[in-house]
């Protein structure tokens, strides 16, 4: 009989996480596990030799190269090599609670359940300051086989699944470059019968990462579009999509929009938006920017909303005017948000130095040199700093008398 448990990590340079997030691991309670630690060619610190160290001091841990790069080559590979009852997905640069496999194992052998969820929060890579994910466990409600996704969302690592429920089903992750691990947990949770929730802390995320897959979301813009075909493509095949097309449109359209949120860049949200409008997946209007800022909740979320509004400081006039405007802070949302709902102005684009903190439609100010337009408008409130992005501009190249601004009044 196998270890009751098979851990199995994708470890990709993890040398500085690892005497943390495997320390975790082997101080569990529950003792009856197996910690598969995949690797590929693409592991060049220290990780391997670590993690064989450790193995020699507990026999529980095993590694196992995988002759194929990525994170999801290796998880699958860990499922082929998995001799536990259940799968369990954890990333090495984390942290676990001590009883997180005993409350898991006992829910799961309690209630006879094909999925174990559980509650994390998430921890500051830079800072150590923790936060909770409400998003992870989304209701009170126990998780419904009807739609799964009124409650849970497609996170791999805090679920714990029956290893015989996955193979029966042949639920693998897509190993597309860069794919997400949302296909897996989708297939997992859509065609589950029996799904629970552990609502405890066991695990710590850790987060501004600069390796994270978010980091780096907007190479790969795509990504969501193409695990959604992967879902409805295998509900198809597998002759349940017309069964499962509620819960299926259901996720869609939250995890597009989640994605759609998560951009940073104008051209990764404009790729994803029209693909995912393209093929009908999400009722998205025409309009991208006006959709996307115009969502009072996204706005409250990046801290957009205040209870200061001000006036924009062209009055509307029969000439169709051009304009850009510079400033992505208070007074730049409320101009923006006020000129896309005029036809007396054309906007042509909306910039600021600091554009990746808040992501499209704010660009770089660069980009308004690919542009025509008769004023730069400067959306800011204090004089000195004006001034000192009117000298950036004309740097830039942009002429003096092409640059506006007038001390904003409030509405």
């Amino acid at each position: 009989m196998g270890s009751k448990v098979s851990i199995i990590m994708p470890v990709y340079n993890a040398e500085e996480y690892l005497n943390e997030s495997v320390g975790d691991i082997l101080a569990q309670t529950y003792v009856d596990f197996e910690l598969i630690c995949v690797y590929d060619d693409g592991t060049t610190d220290g990780s391997v030799e670590m993690l064989n160290e450790m193995a020699v001091r507990d026999d529980r841990i095993r590694l196992v190269y995988n002759d194929v790069r990525g994170s999801n080559e290796c998880r699958n590979r860990g499922i082929s090599e998995a001799v536990g009852k259940y799968l369990l997905f954890l990333d090495a640069d984390d942290r676990f609670e001590p009883d997180l496999l005993k409350l898991i194992c006992d829910l799961a052998e309690e209630q006879k359940l094909e999925v174990t969820a559980f509650d994390a929060d998430l921890f500051s890579h830079k800072t150590g300051v923790h936060k909770s994910a409400p998003r992870l466990i989304k209701s009170e409600e126990d998780p419904s086989p009807e739609n799964p996704f009124d409650v849970l969302n497609t996170t791999v690592w805090n679920k714990l699944f029956l290893s015989s429920f996955i193979k029966q089903n042949e639920i693998r992750f897509r190993t597309e470059y860069n794919s997400p691990t949302s296909y897996f947990v989708f297939m997992a949770l859509a065609y589950a019968k029996k799904i629970g929730v552990v609502r405890r802390i066991l695990l710590h995320y850790r987060i501004e990462n600069p390796g994270s897959t978010l980091a780096n979301i907007d190479k790969y813009p795509l990504e969501a579009y193409d695990e959604m075909l992967g879902m409805m493509e295998r509900l198809k095949n597998d002759g349940r999509f017309e069964e499962k097309k509620e819960i299926f449109l259901s996720f869609a359209n939250e995890f597009g929009t989640d994605r759609l949120k998560k951009m940073q860049t104008a051209g990764g949200y404009r790729k994803l938006y029209d693909a995912l409008r393209d093929a009908g997946l999400m009722d998205l209007p025409e309009d991208a920017e006006t959709h996307l800022f115009n969502d009072r909740k996204r706005m409250t979320e990046l801290g957009l909303l205040t209870s200061d509004s001000w006036v924009f400081p062209i009055p509307r006039s029969n000439d169709r005017k051009s304009i850009v405007i510079y400033g992505g802070g208070n007074v730049g949302q409320d101009y923006f948000i006020q000129v896309k709902r005029r036809d007396d102005i054309e906007l042509k684009g909306w910039v600021d130095r600091s554009f990746e903190k808040i992501g499209f439609p704010l660009q770089a100010p660069q980009t308004i040199l690919e542009v025509d337009y008769d004023f730069v408008v400067v959306a800011v409130s204090h004089d000195k700093m004006a001034s000192a992005i009117k000298r950036d501009l004309i740097k830039l190249g942009v002429p003096e008398k092409k640059i506006f601004w007038k001390r904003p009044e409030r509405i």
